[in-house]
C-alpha cells in the first residue's frame, strides 16, 4: 500500500511539472516503472495513454485507453478509444466506442457532437442528418456557450451538406 501512494506520489509530481513545461521531458520508463502500482488508477493511465499518443505509439495508447475503460466509468477513455480508432481508419470500431460514450453520458451534448463529426467525415450522410436534427433540438443538462457553438456547428455543417446535395435550391 505505502509503495502505490509513493508511487501516485512521484507520478503526480512528474506530470506537475511537464504540465508548466514547454516540451515534454518525460520519457516512457518514467509511466512503465510505475505501471505495475498504479494499473487500476484511472488519472495515471489516461497521462500514460495520452503521452503514448502524443509520441505516436498508438497501438500501446490504445491498449492503456483499452485496459482504463475496462475499470474505470470515465467516459474519456471510450472517448479517446473512438478518437483513435477514427485516426487509424477502424470506422467500425469508432463507431461504436463513440455511441458507447454517448450512452455513458446521455446528458451531455459532446460526445452526440464528435459522433456526428465522424459520421460527417466519414460521408454517412442520412445518419450524419439524423443525428444532426437530435442535436439541434437536444436540451443539455447544462447549457453554455460551448453547448450552443457546437449546435451552431452542426447546423452550418448541415447547411453545407444541403447545398452540395441539392445546389440548385440555392
Amino acid at each position: 500500500y505505502s509503495a502505490t501512494i509513493y508511487a501516485t506520489k512521484k507520478w503526480e509530481r512528474i506530470k506537475f511539472y511537464s504540465e508548466r513545461s514547454i516540451i515534454e521531458f518525460r520519457e516512457e520508463k518514467d509511466f512503465s516503472k510505475f505501471y505495475n502500482l498504479l494499473a487500476d488508477n484511472d488519472g495515471f493511465l489516461l497521462d500514460y495513454a495520452f503521452y503514448l499518443r502524443n509520441k505516436k505509439d498508438y497501438s500501446k495508447s490504445m491498449d492503456i485507453l483499452k485496459r482504463g475503460y475496462t475499470i474505470s466509468n470515465n467516459p474519456i477513455f471510450a472517448l479517446s478509444i473512438a478518437e483513435l480508432n477514427e485516426n487509424l481508419g477502424n470506422e467500425d470500431e469508432a463507431e461504436l466506442y463513440y455511441k458507447k460514450t454517448c450512452a455513458m453520458v446521455p446528458s451531455k451534448l459532446y460526445p452526440l457532437y464528435k459522433l456526428a463529426y465522424y459520421y460527417y467525415n466519414t460521408k454517412r450522410h442520412e445518419d450524419f442528418r439524423r443525428l444532426a436534427n437530435y442535436i439541434i433540438h437536444f436540451s443539455p443538462k447544462i447549457t453554455s456557450k460551448r453547448t450552443d457553438m457546437m449546435k451552431e456547428d452542426i447546423i452550418e455543417l448541415l447547411d453545407i451538406k444541403v447545398k452540395c446535395i441539392n445546389p440548385t435550391k440555392y
